[in-house]
């Protein structure tokens, strides 16, 4: 069964995630985190650069690698290599990630299922290989995009 999976973090919960991690809740940092909560469901560390012009490059990637350390965003690669990153806190719990991503309209969303979890088990007993961790990303439609898909794509 497949199973789409929103993300349910706010921003409270992020600082409290931090500050256990011994990460120091700053000014800088909040003002990070709450341009994450305010743009789409993914975004890329220029769209952090835009919408916080009073902040230095440097410092929004140092703190997107350790938000994405601490697996509270994931990085996904679109189709066309471009790294977007998303909140993910609820799949790193359980340390796997499975997206859907849309070819044309870039969106990403999240799924899990017990099918392929289960599937991953039995290839894991079959070649006595313990996995620690896994990603998998699918390209294709959305169900807004896919009757404007190119004709020339097959499924």
């Amino acid at each position: 069964m497949l199973k789409i999976i929103k993300n349910n973090v706010n921003s409270l919960f992020v600082l409290s995630t931090l500050n256990r991690s011994g990460y120091r809740t700053t000014a800088t940092r909040r003002k990070i985190i709450d341009a994450i909560f305010s743009l789409d469901n993914s975004f890329t560390v220029e769209d952090l650069i835009q919408n916080l012009p009073d902040l230095g490059r440097a410092t929004i990637f140092r703190n997107v690698k350790v938000l994405k350390d601490l697996q509270i965003i994931c990085q996904v690669f679109l189709d066309n290599g471009q790294s977007v990153y998303q909140l993910d806190f609820e799949s790193s719990l359980e340390s796997h990630h499975h997206h859907l991503i849309c070819s044309k309209c870039k969106c990403i969303q999240e799924f899990n299922s017990g099918e392929l979890e289960g599937l991953l088990r039995a290839v894991s007993e079959e070649m006595s290989f313990e996995i620690d961790t896994h990603r998998l990303e699918l390209y294709g439609y959305c169900s807004s995009c896919k009757t404007s898909k190119p004709s020339d794509v097959q499924i």
